[in-house]
């Protein structure tokens, strides 16, 4: 029989999972219509090792997870065909419009289900300018989707009364991309999240205890955010939306993200008393964060469909019919929430007979009023106003219509 090694010896296990394509079968539907497997390749490794640094006195542990995942993706674009791109450049040989969605668009060409735009009559001359097809391009993408995962752990042991923890947690998420709008126009979206506890327990005697606790929390959280693939113009091209065909531009109302910083601090005491059981604390809260909520930053045109042209033919006309759209937003778009929140508590657990606990408490809460800065307000109240007619009134040189 081999030795048996003393248990203070270090320990830990190592593991690794991998996921992919070439161990699935393809299914019927798929095999009628022709369609590959998918591409794809999940590894999910990660270890654990943990034990002493000190015998009887000072422990550690540690876990590693890296789960990435790797695939490949055909999105679908409604995008000119090969004929319509120079149709449109030999009838539009100056548009600036119609410059900025060719040289965005690249080689990617529409080879599927194709559709019809009219281009109606040319608002100079009164000339019909005819119509172009439209038709389906497959835009192929690598995909990523990672998350490494940390955990660090001691303990210390000052004396049988006297006991010191401390833990870090990090964990983050990327997923790219998110969404894809048009050749180099696309977003990721990511997290990040750290942790740091530090626990103090002392025990006074076989009667009374205290234990601190503070903790730090980091929280970085981007629901969607501009690719680094993305081409520089997706920083600051206003989205431009066209009826039915795929077009340049990011939404950046979904651009939101939230920086959080948050510091707790924790104390709780418990005494016994004959029968009583008395435990009682406090909860200290502060938060401050950046965050960006819902904003058209970037601005946003819409272009749609009006009698006798296409949606596309007003773009390149700039001009977008009865029921177009456009949206920005003015001033800065970031808030900065700062919050205190405090609670307090008393808890009395009373063995009234050997059969009857009762369980008494009061609580306190305040969750405090969050103070929200804006720095650099644009719109500071709103002015008097004289009036024209019944629906309409102008400020400063500025007509507001009502509604």
């Amino acid at each position: 029989m081999g030795r048996t090694p003393p248990s203070w010896v270090p320990s830990g296990t190592l593991f690794w999972r991998y996921q992919s394509q070439r161990f699935n079968s393809v299914s019927n539907l798929d095999k009628l219509n022709g369609i590959p497997k998918s591409v794809f390749a999940r590894n999910l490794p990660g270890f654990t090792v943990g034990g002493p640094i000190r015998k009887d006195k000072t422990f550690f542990f540690a876990g590693f997870q890296q789960d990435s995942n790797r695939s490949t993706a055909n999105v679908p674009l409604v995008v000119p065909t090969a004929a319509a791109a120079g149709q449109l450049r030999s009838l539009f040989p100056s548009n600036p419009r119609l410059d900025l969605y060719l040289s965005t668009l690249g080689d990617l060409r529409g080879t599927a289900a194709p559709i019809t735009l009219a281009l109606g009559a040319d608002p100079q001359t009164g000339l019909n300018r005819g119509s172009v097809q439209f038709a389906t391009a497959p835009m192929g993408l690598s995909k990523t989707n990672e998350s490494p995962e940390w955990l660090v752990r001691f303990d210390h042991y000052r004396s049988e009364a006297h006991r010191l923890s401390g833990r870090y947690i990090y964990d983050s998420r990327v997923v790219s991309p998110l969404n894809v709008y048009f050749p180099g126009f696309t977003t990721d979206q990511g997290a990040r999240n750290q942790n740091f506890l530090f626990t103090d327990s002392y025990t006074f005697g076989p009667t009374y205890t205290n234990e601190f606790r503070f903790s730090y929390g980091k929280l970085d959280a981007d629901s969607a955010r501009i690719s680094p693939q993305s081409i520089a113009l997706a920083q600051t091209q206003a989205r431009i939306i066209i009826q039915n065909i795929a077009s340049p531009g990011i939404d950046s109302n979904i651009l939101q993200f939230r920086h959080a910083n948050n510091l707790l601090f924790q104390e709780t005491q418990t005494k016994l008393a004959g029968r009583h059981t008395f435990r009682y604390g406090a909860e200290l809260l502060r938060q401050t964060a950046t965050q960006r909520p819902s904003a058209y930053s970037l601005g946003e045109l819409d272009y749609n469909n009006a009698p006798g042209y296409s949606a596309f033919a007003n773009f390149l006309d700039d001009f977008s019919g009865a029921s177009g759209r456009v949206r920005k937003t003015i001033g800065e778009d970031l808030v900065h929430p700062n919050e205190f929140r405090q609670s307090y508590f008393f808890q009395d657990t009373w063995k009234t007979t050997p059969s009857l606990i009762l369980t008494l408490g009061l609580r306190y809460e305040n969750p405090g009023q969050p103070v929200n800065v804006l720095r650099h307000p644009a719109f500071t109240g709103w002015p008097k106003f004289s009036y024209r007619s019944p629906n309409v009134r102008v400020s400063d040189g500025v007509v507001f219509q009502v509604s």
